[in-house]
């Protein structure tokens, strides 16, 4: 689901980390490893690897089309419910192009090359968008987290150093 602003959440944000990556094609790989090593880190259960894929498109959209340097912000929220997201953010200085939506190509288009990014970050993110800010332009995608069950086989969430709000 599209959104043309930033998402606000109810809750708490239990991490977050932020990388200035250079305009330059290596960056969305930077960002990879970035995103798998703070999951890791935070022992989420985020789908690491619609993490990985979702950064790798945003940033390589943000070189392509934006003006650098990029930077990509993660945080692990977790909601007032319970519930927990992972949410990246990636931004440029450039001034982006208006809202922005996934590319609908009835013919299929087997034989492009480009174009399929943003249809990648709708199809694997719970909520998505971009907006404009002050120096640049940012496109978000929060992608909601799943339970692990404990040594009972009861549903829970692994937090570390996690305060809980009364």
């Amino acid at each position: 689901m599209y959104c043309s602003q930033l998402p606000d959440h109810v809750g708490a944000v239990d991490a977050t980390a932020t990388w200035h990556l250079p305009a330059h094609d290596t960056s969305a790989g930077v960002a990879r490893r970035h995103v798998r090593s703070f999951v890791r880190g935070r022992q989420c259960a985020a789908p690491a690897e619609d993490c990985t894929l979702i950064a790798s498109e945003l940033v390589a959209n943000a070189i392509h089309h934006g003006a650098g340097p990029v930077w990509l912000t993660l945080r692990h929220l977790v909601h007032d419910d319970g519930s927990e997201a992972l949410q990246l953010l990636v931004g440029d200085h450039g001034t982006g192009r208006g809202p922005i939506t996934p590319v609908r190509d009835p013919a299929g288009g087997a034989l492009r090359t480009s174009g399929r990014g943003l249809t990648i970050v709708d199809a694997l993110s719970t909520a998505w968008g971009s907006t404009r800010i002050a120096d640049g332009h940012v496109v978000w995608a929060t992608v909601r987290l799943e339970s692990r069950p404990d040594a009972r086989g009861r549903a829970t969430r692994h937090r570390r150093g996690l305060a809980r709000r009364a």
